[in-house]
C-alpha cells in the first residue's frame, strides 16, 4: 500500500466481515491494474442445516436399526444424539456422529431420540424421532 492508501498493482487486501448471528464474509480486494480493481467475497461460515434425517421407526426386536442425522454447514457441524425422557428432559449424550447403529435392538431402546447439529454459527438445530420396538414372535 502506498501512503495515500491506494493499492499498488498486484497487491491484495483481505478482511472478514461478521454479521451478528448470521454469516462471516471473507473478502479480498485485488488491484489488477490502475484502472481495474476486483472485489471477491465468499462465506467463511454458514449455520448448521439438516440435509437428511431419519424418520420414526417401527422395528422388530433383535433386528438392526440405523438412525441418521446428516447436516451441512461451515464449519462442518458436530452431531450429537440424546434420548428424550418421559418428563421431557434429555439424557446425557449417548452418541456422537451422523449415523447411529443399533445391533440386535431390544425393547429397552424404544423411545424418543433427538439429534442436534451445531457448528457455533447461530443456534443449534434439532430433530426428534420415535423408535418403536415390536415384540419378536417366537
Amino acid at each position: 500500500m502506498s501512503r495515500r492508501g491506494s493499492l499498488n498493482r498486484g497487491s491484495t487486501v483481505r478482511g472478514f466481515f461478521h454479521f451478528p448471528g448470521q454469516h462471516m464474509l471473507h473478502c479480498g480486494i485485488v488491484n489488477v491494474m490502475w484502472y481495474e480493481t476486483l472485489l471477491t467475497c465468499s462465506f467463511a461460515s454458514a449455520p448448521a442445516n439438516f440435509t437428511n434425517v431419519s424418520g420414526d421407526h417401527n422395528v422388530t426386536e433383535g433386528s438392526i436399526l440405523q438412525l441418521f442425522c446428516q447436516a451441512s454447514g461451515k464449519p462442518a457441524p458436530n452431531i450429537t444424539w440424546v434420548q428424550v425422557l418421559r418428563d421431557g428432559s434429555e439424557s446425557e449424550v449417548l452418541h456422537r456422529g451422523p449415523t447411529w447403529n443399533f445391533l440386535n435392538i431390544n425393547r429397552a431402546k424404544a423411545g424418543t431420540y433427538r439429534c442436534t447439529a451445531y457448528n457455533g454459527v447461530q443456534n443449534p438445530v434439532t430433530r426428534t424421532l420415535t423408535v418403536n420396538v415390536l415384540c419378536k414372535y417366537r
